[in-house]
């Protein structure tokens, strides 16, 4: 049998969704932002929290989101003895600037976000070069088999791996240049000290 469901509560861009009542009190109050309109709808437990023009749906979200709300969301809850916040959620309290100062924080939000996104970015590649370089160089070093001797396709071995944990760094990853690559491959070849092996490096 066909249902016919309430528009009311299909998902839309700027909505916030939320968890009212679960039967484990730290899934309710969270929160999902919703970035455009979706064919799905709030139903069972959830419910969905829609804006007007006096507060923005970004500003709220990361309000809500916030440790100090979460924590006052379970305070709220635990006191009413239900797990239930849709029937006490007009006990939160939340500070509601006017809109330039709601503005003005978004947009402090928005660069922290884009600066994440970036480092994250940035990090992927680093670890994807990282990747790439220690399989070239092993495939190689494994193509000199009979030309150079078994120490020193070890210590050839220990070069690159050398470079690769120090690329791998959790410090080095976010923050080293193609310079701090040079350097790091420079301090790894100093340690070799024969010239005909320091050549092949």
């Amino acid at each position: 049998k066909e249902k016919t469901l309430d528009p009311k509560k299909q998902l839309k861009k700027d909505d916030i969704f939320i968890c009212l009542n679960n039967g484990s009190l730290k899934h309710i109050g969270k929160i999902a932002l919703i970035t455009e309109d979706l064919p799905f709808y709030a139903g069972g437990f959830m419910g969905i929290i829609r804006t007007n023009d006096t507060i923005r749906s970004k500003y709220l979200y990361e309000i809500l989101i916030h440790p100090t709300i979460r924590q006052n969301i379970k305070n709220i809850v635990t006191g009413s003895n239900i797990n239930n916040l849709g029937s006490v959620i007009n006990q939160l309290k939340l500070p509601i600037p006017p809109l330039p100062i709601q503005d003005a924080i978004i947009k402090e939000i928005l660069a922290v976000e884009k600066a994440n996104n970036y480092n994250k970015n940035t990090i992927k590649e680093k670890q994807e070069f990282a990747g790439l370089f220690q399989k070239f160089a092993h495939d190689y070093i494994g193509g000199l088999t009979g030309k150079i001797d078994q120490d020193d396709k070890a210590a050839l071995n220990t070069f690159v791996d050398g470079l690769i944990s120090a690329w791998t760094n959790g410090n080095f990853l976010a923050g080293a240049s193609g310079t701090a690559l040079l350097e790091s491959m420079q301090n790894e070849l100093e340690k070799i000290k024969d010239p005909a092996l320091k050549q092949i490096v």
